[in-house]
């Protein structure tokens, strides 16, 4: 069953939770929960859904996925001998945000699966492309579908390198060295013809379709649950101004921002996380996260 926020709100906001009288703004209980002990002998529960804001539909914490772990362990750490989670007790068929899917996210033709050494199942489609060995480019990029980094190829056709214009916009002559870039773009073209595609490589989709065998760390479960994005882009004033923190740029932004003269952004930790439940329910998911480790050396952040 979907239960609603009100409607877990309306049976389970806690009126003898100790500290309920004095609520105040969520980021001020939240400060004010995580000194000395005051977490202490108290339901996870009951701390998760006294610093929140709530809505119809969601509820809002004024922490990103690091804060909202910090919030917990400070909480775990108190009451290590005595883990209360919640008041209710989760269903047994009640699981954690696996990745469960009937198909290949990337194409729903692909059909072979094999499993990684984790116990993951991931698609095993694989198909072999060849390219010409002297315009061979790469790039590095995460991939969302299989959650590890990889090498994308392909070909760098030389029409990019297609001379400018012959002419001199204030003279009106033809460009001294227009002839030889000319040339030089013409041979690059007849080698990109006459050249076999000899460099083969194996594609691998490698796609996620389940991971319900694999232990989950508490960083994954809070993000899959998480309405927000983990992380925002933020400008220096606004996307049109002058960069103050150009150091920090990658390569590629630097030499873009000397063109541009605006900023490109960057991205940092978002500091809110959104639920569409209450702090009760949330925490069925941290106590089901706590579960999967018999030996109690948890996995808090993911490898």
């Amino acid at each position: 069953m979907v239960y609603t926020v009100k409607e877990i709100d309306d049976n389970w906001m806690d009126p003898d939770f100790k500290f309920f009288v004095n609520r105040g703004a969520p980021k001020k209980c939240m400060e004010f929960l995580m000194q000395n002990k005051n977490m202490k002998d108290e339901y996870l529960g009951a701390c998760l859904d006294y610093i929140r804001w709530g809505g119809q539909e969601t509820v809002m914490y004024e922490l990103g996925t690091k804060g909202i772990i910090n919030f917990i362990q400070q909480w775990m750490n108190l009451n290590e001998n005595n883990l209360i989670w919640n008041e209710k007790a989760h269903s047994k068929n009640f699981s954690l945000s696996y990745i469960k899917l009937d198909k290949c996210p990337r194409d729903e033709n692909h059909n072979r699966t094999i499993k990684d050494l984790s116990g993951r199942v991931r698609c095993a489609h694989k198909s072999e492309k060849g390219l010409k060995p002297s315009f061979v480019r790469s790039f590095n990029y995460f991939d969302k579908n299989s959650q590890v980094c990889v090498v994308n190829y392909w070909e760098d056709e030389p029409t990019d390198n297609l001379p400018d214009c012959a002419w001199d916009e204030n003279t009106g002559k033809l460009l001294e060295d227009y002839e030889k870039e000319w040339e030089k773009y013409e041979e690059q073209m007849k080698k990109f013809k006459e050249e076999k595609p000899t460099f083969i490589f194996e594609d691998i989709c490698y796609s996620i379709l389940s991971d319900e065998k694999v232990v989950l760390s508490l960083e994954e479960v809070l993000d899959r649950l998480n309405l927000e994005p983990r992380t925002k882009t933020v400008y220096c004033r606004d996307r049109f101004s002058l960069c103050k923190r150009v150091d920090e740029l990658k390569k590629s932004d630097k030499e873009a921002y000397k063109l541009t003269r605006r900023c490109p952004g960057h991205e940092e930790e978002n500091n809110q996380t959104i639920h569409p439940f209450s702090g009760w329910k949330l925490t069925w998911y941290v106590q089901k996260w706590y579960e999967q480790f018999v030996d109690k050396q948890v996995l808090v952040f993911k490898k």
